[in-house]
């Protein structure tokens, strides 16, 4: 089985220069000085504790008690433990 597939055919759709100005995630890698998706999926994947802090500060996730380890790897990456020792808020719904 290969590591790596292509879907095929022809794309369908593709953002407006407008909408991709306005997204959210263009003003994330702006913030974060990213250049493009490219050093995005870098940075993303050799740094998790800085991709996922930055998210969680992008995204305002607020806690009741603060985490003292955004992710803890000790156990393996395929074991994390997020947001360690922390209590998030809940929002009525």
């Amino acid at each position: 089985m290969p590591e790596s597939f292509g879907f095929g055919g022809n794309i369908v759709w593709e953002p407006t220069t407008e909408t991709t100005e306005h997204a959210n995630l263009t003003r994330f890698m702006r913030q974060h000085e990213i250049k493009d998706f490219d050093e995005l999926m870098r940075r993303s994947t050799e740094d998790v504790a800085w991709f996922t802090e930055a998210v969680l500060k992008f995204l305002d996730i607020q806690f009741y008690e603060p985490y003292s380890q955004v992710v803890d790897l000790s156990n393996g990456i395929q074991f994390p433990k997020w947001c360690v020792d922390s209590q998030p808020r809940s929002y009525p719904t």
